[in-house]
């Protein structure tokens, strides 16, 4: 929720503040621009005994970010607009919140599918073909000093951590739908997430999952 809102908030900080999203989705954003980030990220989940009181800081806060990553002085037009657009989304009026609810369940939808590419089969499967499965590590025979290349050693190192390679998966999925400003936050949730349907397959895959 907190990653949807923000991310579309975070587009008409983007649009005030004249920079585009490719200022977010780059990756490498600046320590002011971090913590603005983090203090819109408290913003949204703090609680609030009226709502106007909630849209104020919050667009305090966004006003704020805009100034940060604004390389000239923030218009107060520009900064009206800015409220008005965060008004509209914490009300969901806002057409750009609507799209990422609907890409939120998109990126969860691929976590929890999600599975190695380099995989080995080392159970036996079920009646329906569910198999369990596990990261192999590439081996080759003979003796050559390609082995000990850092290449090699980084390839040996992914496959051996499963998790590097689901979070970058799940970073580039977030980036390309849009939530690169909260990637690290949807990683941690999606890993967990992934985890849990896992975990209800291996327990309950036969006696209840192979039934439906």
């Amino acid at each position: 929720r907190v990653a949807a809102i923000g991310s579309a908030i975070a587009l008409h900080v983007c649009n005030a503040s004249g920079c585009g999203m490719a200022a977010l989705s780059n990756g490498k954003i600046s320590h002011g621009m971090q913590r603005q980030k983090e203090s819109l990220a408290s913003a949204l989940c703090a609680k609030y005994a009226e709502y106007e009181v909630m849209v104020r800081t919050v667009s305090e806060c966004a006003v704020a970010f805009a100034r940060v990553m604004s390389s000239s002085h923030l218009s107060s037009d520009a900064e009206t607009v800015l409220q008005n657009c965060v008004s509209a989304v914490l009300g969901g009026n806002d057409p750009v919140l609507k799209l990422l609810d609907n890409r939120i369940r998109q990126f969860f939808r691929f976590v929890c599918k999600w599975q190695p590419t380099d995989i080995t089969r080392d159970r036996e499967t079920n009646s329906k073909g569910r198999e369990l499965s596990m990261a192999t590590i590439p081996m080759r025979t003979g003796r050559g000093t390609s082995l000990n290349t850092p290449k090699r050693a980084q390839l040996r190192h992914t496959c051996k951590s499963p998790d590097n390679a689901f979070a970058l998966d799940a970073k580039r999925e977030a980036t390309k739908l849009g939530f690169s400003l909260f990637a690290t936050e949807l990683i941690e949730m999606g890993s967990l997430s992934q985890r849990v349907i896992n975990h209800a397959c291996r327990l309950y895959g036969t006696n209840i999952l192979d039934c439906l």
